[in-house]
């Protein structure tokens, strides 16, 4: 141990900080491979600091605009509320790709209204505005911190004066939405398991010619299962559900990043989830 310490020294004399860690680094990750494999925890750690640092990167890189994707042009302005790890794949147009896709085949079809639940700092209201893919927005956000964040960020892309922001949504949320207009809403859920309290027979029912995706946390709330089951069993009535999942993401076009290893770009695609996303897109029976 002796020897390291005086190596570190050595190095930190010679070459600076950086390369003296880096020198330590690769000896403890040689002494201790075996032991590091079995401690799932700390390696996860790891990653998920590598990952803030990748973010804070990109973000200082490309001065908080998204590069890529539907949002394409979108400033996204200070600390995220959610998922700061996870700037980075948001900056390169990687994150959620499924569910950005789904929005933009939606505005294709004519939808002019997107209705956020759960909204957080904003990244589907403000980017979908500013990108032209809806007209208006109304969003729901519990947190106060999150509400700010989401009005800051909509004032910085120009688009503060199409979006109406609620507080959390209750169980009757959709009472603010206008009834004339339901035809024209995609409603996106992101609201950790409230879903299966707001998404009631008579809720559905009244969004019957609506789109409406919602990310499922059955996994997280007590009885989700059969939550879950009667949750689609009712939407079935009105809606065909198609569940969506994760895919894959390329990278090949992503100039910025071609310099990275391999560890940093699939870094880059991480969205810090503790297991797979699930969503469930439900799409109306109705032929408008």
């Amino acid at each position: 141990m002796i020897d390291n310490i005086k190596r570190f020294l050595s190095a930190l004399q010679s070459r600076g900080l950086e390369p003296a860690l880096l020198e330590v680094y690769g000896w403890l990750l040689l002494r201790f491979k075996l032991r590091l494999s079995r401690l799932n925890r700390l390696t996860s750690f790891g990653a998920e600091l590598r990952s803030f640092y990748l973010s804070e990167l990109l973000e200082k890189r490309f001065q908080g605009t998204v590069q890529y994707g539907p949002f394409k042009g979108l400033q996204l302005a200070g600390s995220l509320k959610w998922n700061p790890q996870s700037k980075a794949s948001m900056l390169l147009g990687l994150y959620e790709k499924e569910i950005c896709d789904l929005l933009l085949k939606e505005s294709y079809l004519g939808k002019k209204i997107l209705v956020d639940l759960g909204a957080a700092d904003g990244f589907y209201a403000v980017g979908s505005l500013r990108a032209r893919l809806f007209e208006y927005a109304f969003c729901f956000e519990s947190s106060e911190k999150g509400r700010s964040a989401l009005q800051r960020n909509a004032l910085i892309n120009g688009v503060e004066k199409r979006m109406k922001v609620f507080g959390e949504a209750s169980v009757d949320w959709h009472l603010n939405l206008p009834k004339d207009q339901l035809k024209d809403m995609v409603i996106i859920f992101d609201i950790e398991g409230a879903e299966f309290e707001l998404l009631t027979p008579s809720v559905l029912a009244t969004l019957k010619e609506s789109t409406l995706i919602v990310e499922l946390h059955h996994e997280f709330v007590d009885r989700g299962g059969a939550k879950l089951e009667k949750l689609i069993d009712d939407a079935k009535e009105f809606f065909v559900p198609t569940f969506i999942q994760t895919t894959s993401r390329d990278l090949s076009q992503i100039t910025e990043i071609e310099s990275f290893s391999d560890i940093d770009r699939w870094l880059l695609c991480s969205e810090g989830r503790p297991r797979d996303a699930i969503w469930v897109l439900l799409q109306s029976k109705i032929v408008v």
